[in-house]
């Protein structure tokens, strides 16, 4: 079920020029990294390409460095930038976040509709203030009894490219 989404929504405004971005885990930038954006029964979506930006105070970076398990990624990284005419959503409050999109994920909890917002946007950018208000915000659902939306698993500052034609 997809709720109505207003692609003209007033979210916070890029200031500047977006900020050179990192990848983890591969040491150039492939076409075939990049896939396609699909909702999953989680809060993130299965697709795209995730980045931080170079100078994020908790990026990839610095996940990857506290959890061992990931540590081989941090000798492979690559920079990528975006054309200057991508459109890139910025969630950096609550009230960038409770306007995006949602569908029922499952019987227990909604998620953003990722697929929708692919529809508008090039890119996700989702700063640290943005991860603080949303990662375990609890807004009234629309349906009772299920989990309301939220960033819980985004883990750091990031930028989800979800449109690989953005890349400069």
């Amino acid at each position: 079920m997809r709720f109505v989404f207003n692609k003209d929504l007033k979210t916070t405004e890029l200031e500047g020029e977006m900020p050179l971005l990192v990848h983890y885990g591969n040491d150039k930038y492939n076409k075939f990294l990049f896939r396609k954006i699909e909702n999953i029964d989680f809060v993130k979506p299965n697709g795209g390409l995730w980045t931080s930006p170079i100078d994020s105070k908790y990026g990839w970076r610095h996940f990857i460095a506290n959890n061992s398990e990931y540590s081989d990624f941090l000798e492979k990284r690559f920079f990528l930038s975006l054309k200057k005419t991508a459109k890139v959503l910025v969630i950096n409050c609550y009230e960038d976040f409770i306007q995006l999109p949602v569908v029922i994920s499952n019987k227990f909890y909604e998620s953003l509709d990722f697929e929708l917002i692919t529809e508008y946007y090039d890119a996700i950018w989702v700063t640290m203030k943005g991860l603080a208000e949303t990662a375990h915000h609890r807004r009234n659902s629309r349906k009772g009894p299920i989990m309301p939306p939220n960033l819980w698993g985004w883990d750091v500052e990031t930028v989800l490219l979800l449109n690989k034609d953005a890349i400069a």
